[in-house]
């Protein structure tokens, strides 16, 4: 996620290496099974000052690969955006 653009998910498909680009604004997503991902929400941040970050997590959603649906989640899971190293 760069933090100077809109954040977005992407997938590719590693067969055919195409790309699809989930709408919204959307970030931090990870495979919960082979066609469902669990999502970052994010919107515009009206918080200002050092080390704060021009959108912020305002909800979560499960997304459908296969149909395209996003069903919003009741709880603010926050997902990680990285891999431990």
């Amino acid at each position: 996620m760069n933090p100077d653009t809109q954040p977005q998910a992407e997938v590719r498909d590693l067969a055919s290496n195409a790309l699809r680009v989930l709408p919204g604004i959307r970030a931090a997503s990870f495979f919960l099974s082979s066609t469902t991902l669990l999502e970052g929400v994010y919107g515009p941040s009206n918080e200002q000052g050092l080390g704060t970050l021009p959108y912020k997590q305002i909800g979560s959603a499960l997304f459908d690969l296969n149909n395209n649906v996003e069903t919003p989640v009741s709880v603010l899971i926050n997902p990680t955006d990285f891999w431990p190293r």
